[in-house]
């Protein structure tokens, strides 16, 4: 198996695709559903909604998303922080890919991952939800406006104050609203 820094960027692309195709044929049936809440809870969040995903729901979420991982290496065991190789690696490949995608929202899940995005951005909106505040970040790369919020990691459920569908979703909902109220000014 190649590591992650002699593969091409089609691989990598690749490689992306093919795990959330896996994460959709596992959730197509209860039978075959993952134990894993990482999956429905990223399609929660696409669906900016706090209830189970059912049948069709998780194709429809991950379809309406382009998912990636910041860091584009495994990490020997989970909770692991990446290397600051892996950050450097990661900022430059994140930029090129709001420059090629310009989406106008990216929502980052992993307060330390939002912490370590690239510094070519400005300080935008703080968003408030639940009597929590969280600033969104703004990067303008070639005419284009792309915000970006963070939300929990999904895998952090199992800490004591971790993933809450309605905390979490709600934000995404908030960072959503932003983003609308951009595109329509």
């Amino acid at each position: 198996m190649k590591s992650w820094m002699e593969c091409s960027r089609d691989e990598l692309v690749n490689s992306t695709i093919e795990q959330v195709r896996k994460a959709i044929r596992a959730y197509s049936s209860p039978a075959t559903r993952w134990r894993s809440q990482l999956w429905p809870r990223i399609a929660k969040i696409a669906l900016l909604q706090t209830d189970e995903p059912q049948g069709d729901a998780y194709r429809q979420a991950f379809d309406s998303i382009a998912f990636n991982n910041y860091v584009h290496a495994p990490m020997e065991r989970a909770a692991v922080p990446p290397s600051a190789e892996h950050i450097k690696v990661a900022q430059e490949v994140y930029l090129n890919e709001l420059a090629e995608l310009k989406p106008h929202l990216s929502l980052v899940l992993a307060k330390r991952v939002y912490l370590n995005l690239p510094n070519q951005g400005t300080k935008g909106t703080d968003v408030e939800f639940d009597g929590k505040v969280r600033s969104m970040w703004v990067y303008d790369l070639g005419g284009h406006r792309t915000l970006v919020g963070w939300l929990k990691h999904p895998a952090s459920g199992h800490w004591v104050h971790g993933w809450r569908d309605e905390i979490e979703v709600g934000f995404a909902r908030k960072y959503v609203e932003i983003a609308r109220g951009e595109l329509s000014r």
